[in-house]
Order: C-alpha cells, then structure tokens, then sequence
C-alpha cells in the first residue's frame, strides 16, 4: 500500500499536478544550493529561521532511505503573534515554511500560499498578500526563477 501511495504522490509531482492549496517550483540549482539560496533570502528579508528539519538525514540515522527533503519553518514573531491575536488557530499554519525536496535527480520547492489562510481563519487580506508576495519572492530567489 506504501508503495502505491508513494508512487502515486511521485506521478503528481512529476506531471506537475495541482494539490489545493500548494504552491511547487522546480529549481535551476541542485539541491543544497536551492537550500542555501533559500535561506539568505529569508536572512535578507529580516525573517528569522526558526527550525530546520533535515528528513533525509533523520531517516538515515534511521537506516531509512527515502529522497533528500529540507523543511525551514520561518517568519517574524511581530507578525505571527499579530495574526494569532486575531484568530488563534491560525498557529497551526504558521510559521511559514517551505519545502526542499530531490526527486529523480530534480530539486523542488513546495510551499503553501499564506493568502489561502483566508479560507480558515478570521484574517486580514491584506497582511497574508504581503505574506504570499514574500514568501514567492523567497522561493523564486532561491530556485533562480
């Protein structure tokens, strides 16, 4: 069933298949560069980093194998705690991350649009479109786009 499912997810990626909600990039760069880009262009947009999850190397300690896949969650304290004053449960989708992730030798971004978190939560328009034209300005920085 596993494999199925995995295969299946990687047709969709491969074909470049609509998931609601996410936002998928392929990148110009190899795998560590896009996770180097990505993470000077969130430097130089004075966010912070607050966590970044390597699954590929957990796995490994794991003696699992599975693609190389970077998750960096980041954002800015001011305006996270701004949108949870609003509405609380909009913690669950923030901070904002963003995926790097190797699959048969091509490097991807995935991330979600904050602009969506409209759908979900009490929210003002207007904060979550600056965050989306960040964020993108973010992903296309570091996939050389």
């Amino acid at each position: 069933m596993k494999k199925v499912l995995i295969l299946l997810l990687s047709a969709l990626v491969l074909f470049g298949a609509k998931v609601p909600h996410l936002t998928q990039i392929k990148s110009k760069y190899g795998y560590y560069t896009t996770i180097k880009r990505i993470k000077l262009a969130i430097r130089k947009k004075k966010l912070r980093i607050f966590c970044a999850i390597d699954h590929y190397r957990n796995a490994k300690r794991i003696k699992r194998r599975i693609e190389p896949s970077y998750l960096i969650l980041f954002g800015t304290p001011y305006v996270g705690s701004h949108l949870m004053k609003m509405d609380v449960r909009a913690g669950l989708d923030l901070p904002m991350r963003i995926l790097i992730f190797r699959l048969r030798g091509r490097t991807y971004v995935i991330y979600h649009r904050p602009i969506e978190m409209l759908e979900y939560y009490h929210l003002p328009r207007r904060t979550l479109q600056r965050m989306d034209k960040t964020l993108r300005s973010i992903v296309r920085y570091g996939c050389g786009r």
